[in-house]
């Protein structure tokens, strides 16, 4: 990381670190594991309540899975093949995504993609199961096409 790293998301003595589209983890005793980069420059980032997942949005959405921290870095579609997965990145299938939430009830996330600024979709995803539900966009939020 260079001397301006910004700093996405802190909890549970973890800490999800950007520099421009460069990313990485540090644990609280300040081991450091780097995540390869995201394309775009990375958005935000949350911890889950659970202490289990990172996740990064920006073009896309890196999930790692804390519990395999330090584990040699590899970028899978699923658990099975690695640590960290990496969705809705590719080419002919980039996600833009602008805003990531926990609510109170359930472990899944909120994911809010975008299209130029404008919000396009609300997701429920679920870390574990990388699964991806469609919501109703709330009334608040209206598209002017």
């Amino acid at each position: 990381m260079s001397e301006s790293p910004v700093l996405l998301a802190e909890a549970g003595g973890f800490a999800v670190w950007a520099d421009g589209h460069s990313l990485e983890i540090c644990r609280p005793d300040g081991f450091a594991w780097p995540l390869g980069e995201m394309y775009g420059t990375p958005v935000a980032a949350l911890m889950t309540r659970n202490g289990r997942y990172a996740v990064i949005i920006g073009c896309g959405v890196m999930v790692c899975d804390l519990h395999r921290f330090g584990q040699p870095f590899a970028v899978g579609l699923n658990w099975s093949e690695a640590p960290v997965v990496y969705l809705k990145s590719d080419a002919d299938d980039v996600w833009w995504f602008t805003g990531v939430t926990q609510g109170d009830q359930t472990g899944d996330l909120e994911l809010i993609a975008s299209l130029m600024g404008w919000p396009v979709g609300r997701y429920a995803f679920s870390p574990g199961t990388l699964a991806f539900t469609p919501l109703p966009l709330e009334p608040s939020i209206t598209l002017n096409i």
